[in-house]
């Protein structure tokens, strides 16, 4: 009884730690060069990758998120059971098993992650896919997206940083502006 005691106030006691590292220590982050964050907020949906750059320079880091298919698998939902007259409570589940897979411009697995399926399917293409599992429960397409990336997190070590990127469609069109807080 005591040691449980003794573990709920430690991890108790570091929560709260944690907590207050954030507090007194608060973000730690590396802007571009000229960055601004009233200039930054400026930035709309459809503005061109020259708007861009001479609102706010040349970012600090720039990626391409390439073209790409993600199928997810996941169990059966249960049959909702009627409860009894007594019971008004339900319960939810919040994270369950999930798998999914990533498939490459050419429609081939290249990528496989989650806890739900068991086999080797890197290299199959989306008709294996269907012959072997089924529909999947999920299909997400991502469209290639260049990333400015106009932020990074500090050398404090906390971790804690503003975030902040654009991302562009095929056309070098903002498609999504991300202002943030990243915590870690």
């Amino acid at each position: 009884m005591k040691l449980l005691l003794l573990l709920m106030l430690t991890v108790f006691l570091s929560v709260v730690l944690i907590g207050c590292n954030r507090v007194v220590f608060g973000e730690d982050t590396i802007y571009s060069n000229g960055y601004s964050e009233r200039k930054f907020q400026s930035i709309k949906k459809g503005m061109t990758i020259k708007d861009v750059h001479s609102l706010l320079g040349k970012p600090l880091a720039q990626t391409t998120q390439e073209l790409s298919e993600v199928w997810s698998y996941m169990p059966p939902e249960p049959q909702a059971k009627t409860p009894s007259p007594k019971v008004s409570a339900s319960t939810y589940t919040l994270f369950g098993k999930v798998t999914h897979l990533r498939f490459s411009e050419a429609g081939i697995v290249m990528k496989v992650s989650g806890d739900y399926l068991e086999g080797d399917f890197i290299g199959l293409t989306k008709q294996e896919i269907l012959l072997k599992l089924h529909e999947p429960t999920q299909r997400i397409l991502k469209e290639s997206q260049l990333i400015y990336r106009y932020t990074a997190a500090g050398n404090s070590g906390n971790g804690s940083y503003k975030r902040r990127e654009i991302y562009f469609d095929p056309a070098m069109k903002v498609a999504t502006v991300v202002a943030t807080m990243y915590y870690d």
